[in-house]
């Protein structure tokens, strides 16, 4: 496990979760994944950053012609982003695992914003694997 959370990351603890790995046709493997839990207060903050800053930038994008797609752009990714900033409610820390049909070593990068489940590719066979994280009450319930 990292010992310094990602550069933008609350000083939330990395908390161990149960996961497997699977692919259809294939019996799931199990998966060592660290993640950091992002707080509310953690995603309204980014989210409202974003939003701050696409309704600061759009209006200066609108200025640039053809004025009406720069606008409007900013204003979509600005949006986007900040979705994405909302629904992150899991981050990975740390993982580790092994393709359920070729058992060969998949990555999946710290910082990355995991979903439920996660696809990720495996790089030898080619096949797209499924990550599934398991509940933070479980990872949880055996401490004091």
């Amino acid at each position: 496990m990292p010992s310094s959370p990602t550069p933008d990351a609350d000083p939330a603890e990395v908390d161990a979760l149960d996961a497997e790995l699977s692919i259809f046709g294939e019996d799931p493997r199990p998966a060592q994944l660290s993640v950091w839990i992002r707080s509310r207060a953690w995603r309204l903050r980014g989210t409202l950053t974003r939003l701050g800053a696409t309704a600061i930038a759009a209006p200066l994008a609108f200025l640039i012609p053809p004025h009406a797609p720069w606008g409007v752009g900013v204003l979509a990714g600005g949006l986007l982003l900040a979705r994405r900033r909302w629904t992150e409610h899991l981050t990975v820390a740390s993982f580790r695992g092994h393709c359920p049909r070729c058992g060969s070593d998949l990555t999946l990068a710290p910082g990355t914003r995991l979903l439920s489940p996660h696809a990720m590719p495996c790089e030898s066979c080619h096949h797209e694997v499924l990550l599934h994280p398991g509940s933070v009450a479980s990872s949880r319930a055996g401490r004091p």
